[in-house]
């Protein structure tokens, strides 16, 4: 039966879907009000009242919307036609309409908030209009993220695409058309558009400064400013570049260590050819030493043996020479005669040779 109890102008009332009631004390029984649900007409039937300023109370009938005025004893004035722009702009069951103050009330709808204002206003081409509601602004990379905190909004450069949900806090029939500007991305404002969504895609590192307005019969809002930055990926961070660093000082030290380590090869192999050098020179000139060694003890073996042979042949020489002198003197003394004319005897002979 959706049953509600209200209280309206000091007397409880229920709500039905059949009207509303009233409960006589006296008859222990409920009646229906019939002079209520006359003047309520279509809105008889609202599953919700909610109390205004003075005797004016708000009469909700599932997303329908109606002011009365019961500020006139006997006479109900209602006004319908002013919401009309609300009809089905609220959550079914779950309407509210609060009061700022007496002239104030803030209308709950599906995309933010509606003000209405019941004081006394200027012509409408006089008034100021409300600035653009910035209503949720949500990162999406893998899965979507909705940002609570829109004072300080910083996107991980891994989510770095964003979607800002906006509206017009107006309650008039009329079109609404927005314009926006994110400075550090567009280069203009964009096009007047009714969509009341925007979407970011890509975003680079940095500050960002999201401007959006509205117009209503050519009269532009003020401009509302949504500030938020995208952070640097984790190779641009503070951390990364520390850690840049220390590998750059680390290869710079294996690099340093390792043209050592090849320097210090180098000098090595250069030490270890000119040892090896050096021995072949000695080595060489060990050879030609002893090559001259040698020759020299060749020449000198030469030169003995020409000075032995020279010396031999002399030797031979005067050995035949003396053997030819002796051959003579033998010769000789065999001529040899004595006193008497007579050869000397052989005796004689040999005493001679023997002395010679």
């Amino acid at each position: 039966y959706n049953i509600n109890v209200f209280k309206l102008n000091d007397r409880i009332i229920f709500s039905s879907n059949a009207g509303f009631y009233v409960y006589d004390d006296i008859a222990d029984r409920f009646f229906r009000y019939d002079q209520l649900n006359a003047m309520l007409g279509s809105f008889a039937s609202s599953n919700k009242i909610i109390a205004a300023a003075g005797k004016k109370y708000w009469f909700i009938d599932r997303g329908r919307v109606a002011l009365a005025d019961f500020s006139v004893t006997g006479k109900l004035r209602l006004d319908s036609n002013r919401f009309s722009i609300l009809n089905g702009r609220m959550v079914k069951y779950y309407e509210n309409i609060s009061r700022i103050n007496n002239n104030l009330s803030l209308i709950s709808i599906d995309d933010g908030f509606a003000i209405y204002n019941d004081g006394d206003t200027p012509p409408a081409s006089l008034q100021m209009l409300p600035g653009v509601l910035v209503r949720k602004v949500e990162k999406f990379g893998d899965r979507i993220r909705t940002i609570t905190n829109l004072n300080d909004i910083e996107i991980p450069y891994s989510q770095n695409n964003i979607r800002i949900n906006y509206t017009l806090p107006y309650y008039r029939q009329a079109k609404i058309e927005f314009q926006y500007y994110l400075e550090g991305y567009s280069k203009k404002w964009s096009e007047w558009t009714t969509q009341t969504q925007r979407e970011f895609t890509g975003l680079g590192q940095g500050d960002y400064e999201f401007r959006i307005r509205a117009k209503v019969n050519n009269q532009v809002s003020g401009i509302t400013v949504v500030h938020f930055s995208v952070l640097a990926p984790w190779y641009l961070t503070k951390i990364a570049f520390v850690g840049y660093l220390i590998i750059v000082a680390l290869v710079y030290y294996a690099i340093k260590r390792y043209y050592k380590y090849k320097l210090t090869r180098h000098q090595k192999r250069l030490r270890e050819k000119l040892q090896h050098e050096k021995e072949e020179f000695l080595q060489k000139e060990a050879i030609a030493h002893q090559q001259r060694m040698a020759k020299m003890q060749n020449e000198q073996l030469q030169a003995d043996l020409d000075r032995k042979g020279r010396e031999l042949a002399n030797s031979a020489m005067n050995i035949v020479y003396k053997n030819e002198l002796l051959q003579r003197i033998h010769d000789e003394i065999t001529e040899l005669k004595d006193s008497n004319g007579k050869k000397l005897s052989p005796d004689q002979l040999r005493k001679i040779q023997k002395v010679i």
